[in-house]
């Protein structure tokens, strides 16, 4: 069975579909609205989406085979049926309390496989937490199990007495069949009528469909497992020894069984209408792909933008950003996608509060990139707030912009006059004049300057210093 997959992401499973646009979307990419519920919308049209199911994005229980067999493996299961195996071993005899000694370890075992089926069904693939609670709750589960193959032994024979042998066995088959099924009731509803009602149970089989007889098999296999093992060994060893290692064997088989059984449920939870705890989404897909959830807004921006949609994808963003200003990374994405677009007056509208909002986050080689964007589509832009001039000259001087530099300081002092960080951006305007553009005349009047109206200043020394240098340049 193929699975759709997202357009957008294309090896990980698509969980819903938009009949509109015909476009398949994983929980990553699908968009949602109150409408007044929270409604799955897609992510292009803001139609209403329509879910492909649960089962188009878990892995099918078929592709898991090998990490089925590895589940009992983990060490707090393997301990456990190792000590009830050991426990079996030695209370083995005729007597009336041997027997009893072997019911309660098979009790105490089956009632363990069917926590092991109630957690999986939950979408938890590792072992549930051995504790004293869980090995007393419940034991009446097994105890049901086996009330049920005595029901239909029972009404096997009362068919074959009453009716004849050929519907006796066809029952029997029909009933075999759905004996994996009676589990799940169990351990699903906790009810034995509603095991042996043979409507609940084809109602299971009719919603699982075809994989159930897969199921069956891959069961009706792993049965056999402890009788293979022992065909192995069994003659090899003492009988004590053999008996160890056939409990063993069925309590390790039987796990893999009832934890396969329960993945099932998972796996087919929307068809059986069943709770579960674990988002179906951490289980990914068959190939284990699965997207970065990411920034919705920008998502949504990069959908649009992949459909040819770009002019949509800036008014979303424009309408997301005077919502939420504080989302940095939609804000970078709008001036990126202004710039794509050429939106000159948005590239200027929208870079002195991006800068500022970058210099906050101590990106400032992306705040000097915006101040860069915005000085080429509109020469002599600057930014509206002072304390941002700082910073970004001292990057704007790491990535050698230097014809920038000069832009970005011009006037400064005008537009805030006595401001604090006048003397630090001036000198480096003469150093860049004098070293870069050779205007040392021009370089030591701005220094001279200095001196003259901050003679306090903590760098005069520098200041000083460097004037005494560019006064001995020649010319």
């Amino acid at each position: 069975m193929a699975s759709v997959h997202c357009k957008y992401h294309p090896r990980v499973p698509a969980r819903w579909h938009c009949t509109a646009c015909g476009i398949d979307f994983c929980a990553t990419c699908i968009k949602f609205e109150n409408l007044p519920q929270p409604t799955a919308v897609c992510t292009v049209c803001h139609a209403e989406a329509e879910s492909l199911g649960a089962t188009n994005v878990i892995t099918p229980f078929w592709m898991r085979i090998p990490r089925f067999f590895a589940f009992p493996a983990n060490l707090g299961a393997l301990l456990y049926i190792t000590i009830l195996a050991i426990v079996s071993t030695v209370t083995l005899s005729q007597s009336l309390l041997g027997m009893l000694m072997q019911l309660a370890v098979f009790a105490v075992f089956l009632r363990y496989a069917y926590a092991v089926l109630s957690h999986t069904a939950l979408g938890h693939l590792t072992p549930p937490p051995i504790g004293f609670d869980m090995v007393n709750e419940g034991l009446e589960l097994p105890f049901k199990q086996l009330a049920v193959f005595l029901f239909l032994g029972l009404v096997s024979n009362l068919l074959y007495s009453q009716v004849g042998a050929w519907v006796a066995w066809i029952y029997w088959f029909g009933m075999t069949l759905c004996i994996p099924a009676t589990a799940m009731v169990i351990a699903i509803n906790n009810s034995f009528w509603r095991a042996v009602n043979p409507v609940a149970l084809l109602g299971i089989v009719r919603c699982i469909g075809w994989p159930y007889l897969i199921l069956c098999v891959f069961l009706y296999i792993l049965w056999g497992g402890s009788g293979v093992v022992m065909s192995m060994v069994g003659s090899r060893i003492s009988f004590e020894i053999a008996f160890f290692v056939y409990s063993l064997a069925s309590m390790y088989f039987l796990l893999v069984m009832f934890h396969m059984m329960g993945y099932v449920i998972y796996q087919y939870h929307e068809q059986l209408g069943f709770a579960v705890e674990v988002p179906i989404e951490e289980h990914g897909a068959a190939n284990g792909a699965s997207a970065k959830p990411g920034n919705p807004a920008v998502r949504e921006a990069d959908i649009l933008v992949k459909e040819g949609k770009t002019e949509e994808a800036v008014t979303r963003l424009k309408e997301w950003t005077a919502r939420q200003p504080a989302d940095l990374e939609a804000r970078e994405k709008l001036h990126a996608l202004a710039r794509l677009t050429r939106n000159t007056a948005l590239v200027v509208e929208q870079a002195p509060g991006l800068i500022t909002a970058l210099l906050a986050a101590n990106k400032r080689k992306a705040a000097a990139d915006v101040f860069l964007d915005a000085a080429t589509v509109q020469p002599g832009f600057q930014p509206v707030q002072a304390a941002d001039f700082h910073p970004l000259a001292t990057q704007l001087e790491t990535m050698r912009r230097f014809p920038a530099i000069l832009g970005l300081l011009s006037g400064f002092a005008k537009r805030f006059p006595g401001h604090a960080d006048i003397p630090s951006l001036y000198y480096l305007g003469a150093r860049v004049l004098s070293e870069q553009f050779k205007q040392d005349k021009k370089a030591a009047a701005i220094l001279a300057g200095l001196l003259e109206k901050y003679p306090r200043h903590e760098l005069v020394p520098a200041i000083q210093k460097y004037l005494a240098t560019v006064n001995q340049l020649p010319g």
